[in-house]
């Protein structure tokens, strides 16, 4: 998810690392393993985020 905020189509911006994280734990996010580098999210592929980004992308 953090790749779809530096996406330059949609006027995108970088995100640190450390920033996606907070701003997950903020909105209630839970990461599968915390110890990690990258944290992984169980996110469904209908979430309102990603449906709004694919029917973006299949628009192009």
């Amino acid at each position: 998810m953090k790749h779809l905020f530096e996406d330059e189509e949609s006027g995108g911006f970088y995100v640190y690392n450390g920033q996606f994280k907070g701003a997950m734990l903020i909105a209630g996010f839970i990461p599968k393993a915390a110890d990690e580098l990258n944290w992984i999210y169980c996110i469904s592929q209908r979430s309102p985020a990603l449906v709004k980004h694919n029917k973006l992308v299949m628009a192009d």
